[in-house]
Formats: structure tokens, C-alpha cells, sequence
């Protein structure tokens, strides 16, 4: 499933992804993603050209010399945490000042955790299996539109709900093809955000 969601990923980003194996020796996994120069910082531009590997004997010699961020370790317990009293929303918005909005709203009455990109909400659904998804529409890397594509070849039973400043005619008809649904306009109305989750989580 894990290498699954991989490839899909990286295709959706117009990349490649292949593989290598030898009997006895190991792995590796090798994918290129197209990238412009100039997003680079100074830092990242002494770095191989795009190209990433892993090996099954690289995951060994690390897992015998870990290296944990112990505020990240904190913060990835807490996320993967499922509580059975309350419903889990899994929330994907990437401004701090949004999401904080929708925890004043929903944090009492719901099991929140947050994704700060479309590919972090993919990854994240395969390990939490919210009850909900809450899909902000403009996120860097991986827009909603797509994450809800790749989710939906996952799960076609997990309630989507677009959220997004643009509230057009086409953007209603986009969403509803990708998957989501329902949709939300923002500024987000607290009383019409806990209708729709209340439609789609009858039970709440």
C-alpha cells in the first residue's frame, strides 16, 4: 500500500519512480521529480540532482543509530493517536491562522488532526482513517483536487469536504469530479461548516 501511494504521488507530480533488486544485497528505490533552479536555496542546490535512494541495508545501519527530533516525535504520536469517543477529522490546510480557526470550531467536539499539504493528507489518511475529511483546495505540492483523487482510489466511503476562497460555478463542478463531497466557502460560517459535517456524520 505504502509503495502504492509512491508512485501515485510522484507521477501526479510528473516524476518517475523505479526500482532495483539483488538477491541477498537489498533494495533500492530511485524516483526523479522535475523541479525550476531557481526555487532552490543555496543549501539545497549542493544536493543530487533530484535523485533519492534507499536501500534495505541503509534502513538497517539507521535503525541502529536513530536520529529523533523529540518536539517532531511528539507531534506525530499525537497525530496518529485515535481516540473512540469522538470522531476523527482529518483537517488539510497549510495557513497556521485557518486551521486555527476550525480548531476554535470543531476542537471540542472532534479528534482533529491536521495535514499541512496534499501529500502529507495522503499519507496521513492511509494512517489515521479519519471519519472525515476537511480538503483545502489550494496547498502547495499537491493540490486538493489531486489529493482527493489519489484518496478516493483508496476509500470511496470517506466524506470529503472541500473548502476553498474560490466559490465559482467551476469550482464546485472540480471538486464534485475529484471526489469531494460537499464544498464550503471561505470565510468559513461556523454555523454552516458544523451543519455540513453533522450531514455527513449523522451520528455527531
Amino acid at each position: 500500500m505504502g509503495l502504492s501511494i509512491c508512485k501515485t504521488i510522484i507521477e501526479r507530480l510528473r516524476g518517475e519512480i523505479s526500482v532495483t533488486s539483488e538477491i541477498g544485497k537489498g533494495t533500492t528505490f530511485t524516483f526523479h521529480l522535475p523541479y525550476e533552479a531557481e526555487q532552490l536555496s543555496t543549501e539545497s542546490s549542493t544536493l543530487p540532482n533530484g535523485i533519492v535512494t534507499l536501500s534495505d541495508e541503509s534502513q538497517q545501519s539507521d535503525s541502529n543509530n536513530p536520529v529523533v527530533d523529540s518536539e517532531s516525535s511528539t507531534s506525530t504520536t499525537h497525530k496518529v493517536e485515535k481516540t473512540f469517543s469522538k470522531p476523527t477529522i482529518l483537517i488539510a490546510e497549510d495557513m497556521d491562522s485557518n486551521y486555527d480557526l476550525l480548531k476554535a470550531i470543531l476542537g471540542k467536539q472532534y479528534k482533529l488532526v491536521r495535514a499541512h499539504d496534499g501529500i502529507e493528507v495522503v499519507t496521513m489518511y492511509d494512517e489515521v482513517k479519519p471519519d472525515l475529511i476537511l480538503m483545502d483546495i489550494k496547498m502547495p505540492n499537491l493540490d486538493g483536487f489531486e489529493a482527493t483523487k489519489i484518496i478516493r482510489e483508496l476509500s470511496s466511503d470517506v466524506p470529503i469536504i472541500a473548502q476553498s476562497a474560490y466559490a465559482y460555478g467551476h469550482d464546485l463542478k472540480t471538486a464534485k469530479e475529484a471526489g469531494c463531497n460537499d464544498f464550503i466557502a471561505k470565510p468559513i460560517s461556523q454555523v454552516k461548516l458544523k451543519e455540513i459535517i453533522k450531514q455527513w456524520l449523522p451520528q455527531t
